[in-house]
């Protein structure tokens, strides 16, 4: 079973990460893209690094690792942050999240290639969450809004992010959850940095209004900096199949702040797909996956 501690923090990352969407959406709303997730991903690292260093966790990786950390932090980081912005620059907040959030599916299909066991919940829970998401992205597809390049940058970003989430769940980094994140932060930011001849709008527009700071500090203390973390924490305990359908639970709550914080629009159509995606979730929480994986040090020092 899992322990109360486990579930309260997996409804807490819920809550966040998805009003970390209308959040973004709002910083968007007054910076261009690259600019955004590089503050957000400097100050997301600058956060955690004053976090460990107040606890005294161990921060230094072995040099053996480095070209892993690299790569892992492109594939949970720094491509899906990227890619992501531009999506919800283009979309509603909640509905790119709702693309974003096929990644569970993405991590089943890789998990049961790589030899995991689905067992017969795990089946439910993804053919739950299957219909959910087909329902949803039909009203997406349908909407007058629509840009195709936003939903194909969004499923791109939710394969990259299955793949890392995958790998670290399997082969997890000898250093804990918190620093995971801050280096992932910084190679991620030093990445995205090389972008910028890409971005035609100037580094920083002014006047950039109340809501846009607003918007900024959550996304960079809360959304990186707190949720990145407490993701890769949940990973190690639950394993990447589980941990990845309870975020299922993301979407239904992403479009209701959406519309409660950003006016976003909701369709009977969007309500049905996205109590398919809330049931999916509950049905994983449910069960335990026979995956093995490796414990990331959380304890680390």
């Amino acid at each position: 079973m899992t322990s109360t501690s486990t579930v309260s923090l997996s409804l807490l990352l819920v809550v966040l990460w998805a009003a970390n969407w209308p959040a973004t959406q709002l910083a968007l709303e007054d910076m261009p893209p690259i600019t955004f997730r590089l503050i957000t991903l400097l100050g997301g690292a600058l956060a955690l690094y004053g976090l460990c260093a107040r606890s005294g966790e161990r921060l230094s990786v072995p040099r053996n690792q480095w070209v892993k950390l690299t790569l892992l932090a492109l594939l949970n980081v720094g491509i899906f942050n990227v890619l992501s912005a531009y999506a919800i620059a283009l979309l509603e907040g909640g509905r790119a999240a709702i693309i974003a959030f096929t990644m569970p599916v993405w991590v089943t299909i890789i998990e049961a290639l790589l030899g995991t066991r689905i067992t017969g919940g795990r089946v439910l829970s993804i053919f739950t969450g299957v219909i959910g998401l087909s329902i949803v992205a039909y009203s997406v597809a349908t909407d007058a809004s629509y840009e195709p390049v936003s939903a194909i940058l969004m499923s791109f970003a939710a394969f990259c992010w299955a793949v890392g989430s995958v790998w670290l769940s399997r082969s997890p980094l000898e250093v804990g959850a918190k620093p995971t994140a801050m280096w992932m932060m910084i190679i991620s930011a030093l990445a995205v940095a090389f972008l910028f001849p890409l971005q035609v709008e100037p580094v920083l527009s002014f006047p950039v209004t109340l809501a846009g700071w607003s918007g900024l500090l959550f996304a960079t203390v809360i959304g990186m900096a707190f949720c990145q973390s407490l993701w890769f924490s949940l990973l190690d305990q639950l394993g990447s199949i589980r941990a990845a359908y309870i975020l299922l639970a993301i979407p239904p709550v992403g479009v209701f702040l959406s519309w409660f914080i950003a006016n976003a629009q909701v369709t009977v159509i969007d309500a049905i797909g996205l109590s398919f995606l809330l049931i999916a979730a509950l049905i994983s929480a449910m069960f335990r996956d026979p995956e093995p994986h490796t414990a990331i040090d959380a304890k680390a020092t």
